[in-house]
């Protein structure tokens, strides 16, 4: 084939692609994406299945829900692609046929509430078909990926997204992409529902601010880092309280907002509230690295690398700002740009303050000394 009609065929290819994603139902596409999120909601469990390549799909499809769309604080997918017991599967095909394989397996699990999604490309495959109709009897939830003219899936689930091409390929292509983008919308939506959570503890926590919380908040999203935290002096001076994490979207828990940690325990603080001056850590170098136990308490272990940035109300040092990168140190380690840019947001932030307040180790922002 010449060159020219070689790049033409690519180009018709990427076309057709296109086409059909501009026609992909963005409100099927969201039902979906609800059923899945209301049988988390449920703990109720999720069947997929498919031939071919659209039991590759399947199997891709349970591990982005199983693992892609984990968010700490809620729980997570109970998924199982009917495709992998690849014993079990044979075992079926061979002693009561290849149109059983899957209806055979959901026959001992599926309850009423779970949800059981058909992928085939032709709409017509006998085990997926058979799957889905013992799936409904039980009172099950059916969705379907078709492609083709939808053949008789698209008719038999409550739900169907069908990708009307007559090429196989195309039709594989977009079913994964529609697993990929209600994976990651799901997993923008549990985020959603904790970073709202976690809002409105901040609000409720006796030793929390408001404000300190948002600044924690703005930095780790601006910066996208894996965590932000601020902590502030106490009164005497001989100790720090944290006043502001975070919501951690790849590691456990958030530190525990009010809690005191002596100046004592955290040299490297202690250093930049009596230095004024930013610190750059890197955990895998010697010279950067600071003590573990310094990091656990006040960002959370497992960091690589990160920065201690002053926090500065009414021209003095009141606290630290700490900001803590996830990633290897040699795969984004947390960079001096990174650095440069979160001192801008913290001297953004601390011309709001007109005093601080040290009884209550609050700020008081420019509207409310207004008001007062």
């Amino acid at each position: 084939m010449a060159g020219g009609a070689m790049i033409d065929s690519i180009s018709q290819y990427l076309v057709e692609v296109q086409r059909l994603l501009d026609l992909a139902s963005r409100s099927e596409i969201a039902r979906v994406i609800e059923i899945l999120l209301e049988a988390n909601r449920a703990r109720c469990r999720v069947f997929i299945m498919g031939n071919g390549g659209s039991a590759a799909t399947a199997s891709h499809f349970a591990c982005d829900l199983g693992k892609g769309a984990i968010v700490p604080g809620q729980p997570r997918f109970q998924v199982i692609a009917l495709t992998d017991n690849v014993p079990l599967m044979t075992a079926w095909a061979n002693d009561t046929g290849y149109e059983n394989i899957f209806a055979q397996q959901l026959a001992g699990l599926v309850q009423a509430g779970d949800v059981v999604i058909g992928i085939s490309g032709s709409g017509n495959s006998a085990n997926v078909l058979n799957a889905i109709r013992l799936a409904r009897v039980r009172g099950a939830v059916t969705v379907g990926l078709a492609g083709f003219d939808g053949g008789r899936l698209k008719g038999l689930v409550d739900v169907c997204l069908h990708v009307p091409s007559f090429c196989m390929e195309q039709v594989e292509d977009l079913h994964l992409v529609l697993a990929h983008l209600m994976c990651t919308r799901i997993r923008r939506v549990l985020r959603d529902i904790v970073d709202a959570q976690w809002a409105l503890a901040w609000e409720m926590a006796e030793g929390g601010d408001r404000t300190i919380q948002t600044l924690a908040e703005r930095l780790a999203r601006t910066l996208r880092v894996t965590i932000a935290s601020a902590v502030t002096l106490d009164e005497a001076g001989a100790a720090v309280v944290i006043r502001g994490v975070s919501p951690i979207h790849s590691l456990g828990s958030p530190l525990r907002v009010g809690r005191r940690i002596l100046l004592d325990d955290a040299p490297a603080h202690r250093r930049v509230i009596q230095e004024g001056q930013a610190l750059l850590f890197r955990q895998h170098e010697r010279a950067l690295a600071i003590l573990p136990s310094e990091l656990e308490m006040t960002l959370t272990s497992g960091l690589k690398s990160g920065a201690l940035l002053p926090l500065k109300a009414a021209d003095e040092v009141v606290g630290v700002v700490g900001l803590g990168e996830r990633r290897a140190w040699d795969r984004s380690p947390f960079t001096e740009e990174q650095l440069q840019r979160g001192l801008a947001l913290v001297a953004e932030w601390a011309p709001t303050v007109t005093e601080w307040d040290a009884t209550a180790h609050r700020p008081v922002l420019t509207e409310q000394r207004a008001r007062s």
